[in-house]
């Protein structure tokens, strides 16, 4: 005995080949799907919750959807993100904001990766802004002096003492900070020298 090639829907009546039913199905795919659209009309708050609960307990299906839509139809994201520039950049910025962490150390380890053409975009940012550029390093020199970084010592240890930097070590940075945060006070406290 053969499997029937047709099948009748309850729904619409019509006879119709047998893949347009789904497994143990009495209604074509059309007729329920006409029946789903409706009801999700009549419903709307429902429909939409059903379908997040859908998506939030099926994410690998819902990524694989994702790409499948994408891979089928690349042009259609192109348009839409043209047509909604809004949310694309809204979209980004809460993408920014959720991923800070990952965004610095992704562009640390390019840079890494790519140290000359950082130092060359730097290059050419710094000639076309000459004026950003000096502020950008009197600030940066600014808080290094505020904030008596190690760097900033041992500048001050290679002016005085004239060694080489890699020769200083960290007790005599330590020492020197202390000694700069004490005559910083004596200053700013009008003291006279003893």
């Amino acid at each position: 005995m053969s499997l029937p090639e047709t099948k009748i829907c309850t729904k619409c009546g019509n006879d119709k080949p047998i893949d347009q039913f789904g497994l143990k199905q009495s209604r074509c795919k059309c007729c329920i799907k006409e029946a789903v659209n409706k009801w999700n009309a009549n419903h709307p708050g429902e429909a939409k919750e059903r379908v997040r609960k859908w998506r939030l307990s099926n994410p690998e299906k819902v990524k694989q959807r994702h790409r499948k839509q994408y891979k089928d139809n690349p042009d259609r994201l192109k348009l839409w993100k043209e047509n909604n520039p809004e949310k694309v950049r809204e979209a980004i910025r809460l993408w920014c904001e959720k991923n800070r962490d990952h965004r610095k150390n992704q562009t640390a380890l390019w840079l890494k990766a790519n140290l000359d053409y950082g130092k060359k975009q730097q290059a050419l940012w710094r000639k076309r802004h000459p004026d950003k550029a000096k502020k950008e390093a009197k600030d940066r020199q600014k808080k290094r002096i505020d904030s008596l970084c190690d760097y900033y010592i041992q500048n001050v240890i290679i002016q005085k003492l004239d060694i080489p930097r890699k020769d200083i070590p960290p007790e005599v940075i330590e020492l020197y900070r202390m000694q700069i945060k004490l005559k910083r006070l004596i200053k700013q406290n009008n003291f006279k020298d003893y």
